[in-house]
């Protein structure tokens, strides 16, 4: 594994080393969708914090050329939505299967087919969740923006009708959340267990959480909070609709201009592409947290917490555990804690630990040479400047130091944004992120809260530092560095 090839970041978030397995998993076992049709795959992890996924440059301009064809037939648009409402139908299928288990008693054989069914689960939605990337936008946005060309004078008309009519006017997990978190807050009582039923409702909102205990905590100073300003709370929910309502309109009236059929069918493509990979992400990033019961009865059948598992076991060691007994060494633990990559190469699996993951890393993937100008994705137009503030933690512990620190206007500069942000983003003047597209989670809340963002700039987080003057123009994605700190 030489030191010569030339590797492009794909997406940075922490999690658990397990998850991180199953997306490695997706070059191996699902090639033949385009999307997973690479040959040369690292994803790292050092002390546990926040992952880097490279794969080879060759693999990703194959992948620019690939993905974006394959859905401009608009059956396989179809296609990937139904399996996306069928994969989030199959793992609730799963939880509720679960939850009827008393695991006190189960022993290693029968924990084995139960973990098995997980992992067959997860692989599929991963493999299929790896489809709405934002390679696979890259055809469908030239064609819809020169079709809309034909029916619109200037570039700004243009830009914001593409932005109209790429959004989706229903309801995504992030909306559906908040509408029913409101439910909770006007309720005189609220009980430990009504909180950790929102909690698995929406499970995304704790990833990284291995204790139920904790989340209901976390929602108990929530809901302290959300009722000292309850009327605003109201107010938000009501503007949220009143927005959706709004966005329909402007839609139809857009449609109705245009009078083309591909327009619509691309616009399509956007929405429910957006909808639909937040539904299947709370599967995936959920699925630990909802998954609980069990992971817990294997760990504590190891004799590790289920974080430490979680967070260094990979599916093969689980189940030569669940089959063998067989344990990994306190030293390979440690080793993983402090440094691991996963490793695919031309199918082949790797996984490698501690000082060895470490001096592959510096040899293999090079450091990124640093500027005092970002260049990304614009997913929602506007100007800005304002003090950077850098996020690099996405648990709930973690978020709530951030939150405090986090001044209105501050400029939020983050890997990707994540569902339980919204306390933050709604402060921010401007979101930057190294990774995503126009359906991305930080380009959808932008537009909501109409701030400017930038997606997909690769290097913000290394490239900004807390306290940067910084000057975001989200019309032409350019981010310059006014005044250091």
């Amino acid at each position: 594994m030489g030191s010569m090839n030339k590797f492009v970041l794909m997406w940075a978030e922490k999690v658990s080393l397990l998850t991180i397995d199953f997306f490695s998993q997706s070059f191996i076992h699902y090639i033949k969708f385009p999307w997973n049709e690479i040959n040369y795959s690292i994803i790292s992890l050092k002390d546990q914090k926040i992952l880097q996924a490279h794969i080879s440059k060759e693999d990703y301009e194959k992948l620019k050329k690939v993905h974006p064809k394959y859905f401009l037939e608009k059956n396989k648009i179809l296609q990937i939505i139904k399996k996306y409402e069928e994969l989030g139908f199959e793992f609730e299928k799963f939880v509720q299967k679960i939850s009827k288990f008393d695991f006190g008693s189960f022993s290693r054989e029968e924990l084995l087919p139960l973990f098995k069914e997980y992992v067959k689960i997860q692989l599929l939605v991963i493999a299929y969740f790896r489809a709405t990337r934002p390679e696979a936008e890259i055809e469908v946005e030239k064609i819809l923006r020169n079709r809309l060309k034909l029916y619109y004078d200037s570039q700004n008309e243009v830009e914001k009708a593409f932005h109209i009519i790429t959004e989706s006017p229903e309801p995504d997990t992030l909306k559906r959340e908040r509408f029913e978190w409101l439910k909770i807050v006007l309720q005189k009582e609220v009980k430990d267990d009504q909180l950790l039923k929102h909690a698995k409702k929406f499970p995304d909102f704790f990833l990284n959480v291995y204790d139920h205990n904790d989340a209901i905590s976390f929602l108990r100073k929530r809901l302290e909070e959300s009722r000292k300003n309850f009327r605003d709370k109201i107010q938000e929910v009501e503007n949220i609709k009143k927005r959706l309502n709004r966005l329909k309109r402007e839609q139809q009236k857009v449609y109705r201009k245009c009078n083309d059929k591909l327009i619509k069918t691309y616009s399509f493509m956007f929405q429910k592409f957006g909808k639909h990979r937040f539904e299947l992400k709370s599967v995936w990033a959920g699925a630990e947290f909802v998954s609980l019961p069990l992971l817990n009865k294997i760990s504590s059948s190891i004799g590790i917490s289920v974080k430490d598992m979680c967070n260094t076991y990979s599916v093969n060691d689980m189940i030569n555990f669940l089959k063998y007994g067989k344990k990994l060494s306190n030293k390979i633990i440690k080793d993983r804690k402090k440094c691991v990559v996963y490793i695919v190469k031309d199918r082949q699996p790797k996984i490698i630990q501690g000082k060895h993951a470490l001096e592959f890393l510096k040899k293999t993937i090079k450091k990124e040479q640093i500027s005092t100008e970002l260049k990304g994705t614009v997913a929602n137009p506007g100007t800005c400047k304002g003090i950077a503030k850098v996020m690099m933690s996405t648990d709930i512990k973690g978020l709530s130091k951030y939150n405090k620190n986090f001044k209105k206007g501050d400029i939020l500069v983050t890997d990707m944004t994540q569902p339980n942000m919204v306390l933050i983003i709604k402060k921010a003047s401007a979101i930057i992120t190294n990774v995503g597209g126009l359906t991305s989670h930080a380009a959808i809340m932008s537009r909501e809260f109409d701030i400017p963002c930038v997606v997909g700039t690769l290097k913000a987080t290394k490239t900004l530092r807390d306290g940067d003057l910084v000057e975001v123009d989200a019309n032409k994605g350019i981010i310059k560095i006014i005044k250091k700190k």
